[in-house]
């Protein structure tokens, strides 16, 4: 059985990344914000009502 060629198999890890057409592409810069995503995080958790992780 022949494999599509919408297929792929990534051989290496590309933390960080993602695929567009087939090619890894670099996150935006602010997506690597640990403090930015730690406030997203607690606003998302007061939104839906969650309790404080204790982060």
């Amino acid at each position: 059985m022949a494999t599509p060629d919408s297929a792929m198999t990534v051989s290496t890890p590309t933390p960080g990344r993602y695929f567009a057409n087939r090619t890894a592409k670099e996150s935006n810069k602010v997506s690597y914000d640990l403090e930015a995503a730690g406030r997203l995080r607690q606003v998302s958790s007061d939104l839906v009502g969650l309790p404080d992780s204790g982060r």
